[in-house]
């Protein structure tokens, strides 16, 4: 008896086949890494929990909810000075580093820079998905706006950022005439390479084109916005003369520290700029947090000497 073959696939079909097996692939993982560049995780970071134990038990502090132009509500805390001379506002960047900036603000108000003001902390939007910078410097200036009418903004304003926090604190200073300085911890200047950058960190040997360009496109698609429309070198203009405190480890995995490079490059003139050796994201303060608190010191003294506490 003999047996039947079935016959083989033509071999066109199996070119077909395979192409379509790859169209998906390029179109899934990018899909896939466009849909966490949005949703990061929230896991709770604190290297120091003491530091925001100290926080809360700080007089005045008190939470307040703002509520976005789009609705959002916005929660964050203040920490009422009865002799306050001005108003610091501290800015978060995505989930992970709200605790970090929480135990920060602590850990400075326990070792003595107690800022004489208004200080305004985790000012960013928790919702998820983030919309990457462009809907949380509206919400940063939503607070503005609340604390004008309420009239709660004494001058002078300072502001102080990480992360994208720092990146948001820079974009909304150039809009805020109130704001005399800006200390930015560990910021990206491009968002379309940082988003690029995250991307190829997440997948090394996902290739630039065509699918971490698809990445990039399919994240402008979500946020409704040209990724390359966001910038900090491009609002420095209307920034200056204010000056920026600028901080960034050579370390940094996460933000490349030529993003500060390039920021500090293009504005010269009103940019101190403190490039530690070493380290990752956000441990300036820990590699060195006497020095840490020294410059902070000195640029708030510079800038606005009234919030220095005597």
């Amino acid at each position: 008896m003999t047996t039947r073959r079935r016959p083989a696939w033509p071999k066109r079909k199996r070119i077909v086949i395979w192409i379509l097996i790859l169209i998906v692939f390029c179109l899934a993982i990018p899909g896939l890494l466009s849909f966490a560049v949005l949703r990061l995780p929230r896991q709770v970071v604190l290297p120091n929990q003491g530091g925001a134990r100290a926080l809360l038990r700080t007089a005045g502090y008190a939470p307040v909810i703002v509520t976005a132009s789009d609705g959002v509500q916005l929660r964050g805390y203040s920490i009422h000075r009865p002799e306050a001379r001005g108003t610091v506002v501290l800015v978060h960047g995505w989930g992970p580093n709200l605790a970090t900036l929480d135990a920060d603000a602590g850990i400075s108000l326990s070792r003595g820079l107690t800022w004489r003001g208004w200080i305004y902390g985790a000012w960013g939007r928790r919702r998820y998905p983030l919309d990457v910078g462009f809907s949380e410097v509206g919400d940063l200036r939503s607070l503005f706006s609340h604390l004008r009418a309420e009239g709660r903004l004494p001058r002078p304003v300072v502001l102080s950022g990480i992360s994208l926090g720092a990146t948001i604190a820079l974009l909304a200073a150039a809009e805020e005439p109130e704001v005399v300085g800006v200390i930015a911890d560990s910021p990206f200047n491009r968002l379309e390479e940082a988003v690029d950058h995250y991307a190829a960190r997440s997948l090394p040997i996902m290739p630039k084109y065509p699918m971490r360009w698809l990445t990039l496109r399919l994240v402008e698609l979500q946020v409704g916005r040209r990724l390359s429309s966001l910038s900090v070198e491009s609002v420095l203009p209307k920034l200056a003369p204010r000056p920026i405190l600028l901080m960034h480890c050579e370390g940094d995995s996460l933000v490349l520290c030529r993003n500060s490079d390039q920021i500090a490059a293009a504005y010269p003139e009103h940019t101190e700029y403190w490039r530690i050796p070493g380290g990752d994201h956000l441990s300036a303060r820990w590699q060195d947090p006497d020095e840490w608190e020294r410059r902070v010191d000195a640029f708030l003294e510079r800038v606005a000497p009234a919030l220095r506490a005597p």
